[in-house]
């Protein structure tokens, strides 16, 4: 088994916001070789999401895990999906986010560069006691099956 990795996620949701969060949270905590602390749910504007003004619940997550990455991106997609984040949903309403899983940091690497000025995202490692890297090294997000590229 390897060492852990300690990754940063942020969880977001502007559609029915407390179940689709709750039904994620509940699912995540049942990952194995992973341990996981929760920031308070919080309201924010959408960012950088022309497609609707409805406001969107974030939730900051930290944690550690012995997968691989590729493994924990492959797990994590599959839990947007299991959540109501499919194709389908995205091509009939994509103004409606059920959920959004974004894997920000793992280990010192930065996943989502432009994730890391979301006011949020800042607001929710400041209550977890929790800093971003300190020397940040940037790389794309892991390959993972895309399902439907977002416009």
């Amino acid at each position: 088994m390897t060492s852990p990795h300690h990754f940063i996620l942020t969880l977001g949701s502007n559609t029915e916001a407390e179940a689709h969060i709750a039904f994620v949270r509940e699912r995540l905590c049942t990952l194995p070789h992973c341990s996981l602390r929760f920031s308070t749910p919080r309201l924010s504007a959408p960012v950088e999401f022309p497609l609707s003004s409805a406001p969107f619940t974030d939730v900051v997550v930290v944690g550690e895990t012995r997968e691989e990455l590729t493994v924990f991106a492959a797990q994590l997609k599959a839990l947007e999906h299991s959540a109501g984040r499919t194709p389908e949903q995205r091509a009939t309403s994509p103004e409606q986010i059920p959920i959004d899983i974004d894997l920000i940091c793992w280990d010192d690497l930065v996943l989502k560069p432009r994730d890391l000025t979301r006011p949020y995202l800042h607001l929710g490692l400041g209550e977890l006691g929790e800093q971003l890297p300190s020397r940040p090294t940037s790389r794309p997000t892991p390959s993972t099956p895309k399902q439907h590229k977002e416009k």
